[in-house]
């Protein structure tokens, strides 16, 4: 179910992961580059001469590693964007208190009550 809600999305974003799996998940999504290595090989001439040619190697390398996905500062985010591809993005809580630029763009949270249910239930 999940998977396919995913696949039909036009945008998924994707936070700091917090278990195995979903940093997985996200390794995957950000897929695998093609890296060319050059290494040197060094013989000697028959005069005794050293001779140095360069041997190349393709070979590919995943973008975001699973342990990597689980380092992501707070303040950045994946988005995969159809037709765009991935995106390392900024971002800002709106309801932090340091935040000027969201400041009266929000309502209050309609789910969150001051002083809580256990609060009320220990009076």
């Amino acid at each position: 179910m999940s998977r396919s809600m995913i696949g039909n999305s036009g945008a998924v974003v994707m936070m700091t992961p917090a278990d195995d799996g979903t940093a997985d998940f996200l390794s995957k999504q950000c897929g695998v580059s093609q890296v060319v290595t050059a290494t040197p090989n060094v013989s000697e001439s028959p005069e005794g001469w050293p001779q140095i040619s360069w041997g190349k190697h393709l070979s590919e390398q995943e973008l975001l590693l699973p342990h990597q996905a689980r380092e992501i500062p707070q303040n950045r985010m994946v988005v995969f964007v159809r037709g765009v591809g991935t995106v390392l993005a900024k971002r800002k809580p709106y309801f932090d208190k340091s935040c000027r630029e969201f400041r009266g763009k929000f309502r209050a949270n309609p789910y969150y009550r001051s002083g809580g249910f256990l609060k009320k239930l220990w009076r």
